[in-house]
């Protein structure tokens, strides 16, 4: 019985031993893990805190794809205060302070961020412009979707090559889908066209090298045939007789039965009244 005894107690004794062993195994583990972390978190904040990574000067940012505005326009949209780290940058807020002042122009960002050497790259996306148009006194432009977009924040943009010469009047009484459909035609008319007038009963009118023509509502098979009547209209003035200033009126409504509006002058030359059929 006392050796039985003995060996309980001693068998006892060796697992108390070793899960104190266990336990402080388990201890310094945890302790070892924890100095880790934190080491690496201070590490990583020394590393973010240290001049490498920081925005310092508006040089920093490189600004790409802009065509009509310029570096510095867009930087100072950015409203960046310097110094900063790339992680203070927001994507979000950057994208929203250009696409929304003023909106339209700019119709995409994205952003790029480099670590070494720190700096920022600005992607900027322009709306492409069809024609110039003043609506409510205010000058600006007609984009690829036929949308009105305010310029006057930019009047230098005014002579910039990049800006097209077609001038659009009356912009709000055709549909934004009928601008986006037609004025490339239009632009691209083998007699040029200057102004495009919108009104609210009459159609549409064009200023042309040859005289102000009407084209009344503008349809997809329609046009191409108005204009290609236009282009044979080269020697109108000669087929008139006629000087250009006495031809007040290109009607093209009909454009296989085109017909001129020339002043009274030109018509009692004439022996005729105002209206001329070609």
């Amino acid at each position: 019985m006392t050796s039985l005894s003995s060996r309980t107690v001693a068998g006892r004794l060796s697992r108390r031993q070793q899960l104190q062993r266990q336990r402080a195994w388990h201890f310094w583990r945890t302790i070892w893990h924890s100095s880790l972390s934190l080491g690496i978190l201070g590490g990583l904040v020394l590393v973010i805190r240290q001049p490498l990574w920081y925005l310092t000067a508006p040089e920093q940012i490189q600004i790409q794809g802009e065509a009509l505005l310029t570096d510095a326009e867009i930087q100072a949209k950015l409203r960046l205060n310097f110094p900063l780290t790339l992680w203070q940058v927001e994507p979000q807020q950057v994208a929203a302070a250009l696409l929304t002042d003023p909106p339209g122009l700019i119709r995409a960002v994205h952003l790029q961020r480099q670590m070494l050497p720190p700096s920022l790259t600005v992607w900027v996306e322009e709306r492409p412009l069809l024609a110039q148009a003043t609506v409510n006194g205010i000058w600006g432009a007609i984009d690829h979707q036929g949308e009105w977009i305010s310029l006057q924040d930019y009047p230098r943009l005014r002579h910039h090559p990049g800006i097209p010469k077609l001038v659009v009047v009356g912009w709000e009484y055709v549909s934004a889908g009928q601008w986006a459909q037609f004025l490339p035609l239009l632009a691209a008319s083998p007699v040029p066209i200057h102004e495009v007038q919108g009104t609210a009963s009459e159609g549409v009118f064009a200023q042309t090298e040859l005289g102000r023509v009407r084209l009344g509502s503008l349809g997809a098979e329609l046009l191409p045939q108005q204009l290609q009547a236009l282009a044979h209209m080269e020697n109108l003035q000669a087929y008139c007789r006629c000087r250009r200033e006495e031809i007040l009126l290109i009607d093209l409504t009909s454009p296989t039965r085109p017909t001129l509006e020339l002043t009274a002058e030109a018509m009692a030359r004439r022996g005729a009244g105002r209206g001329l059929e070609l």
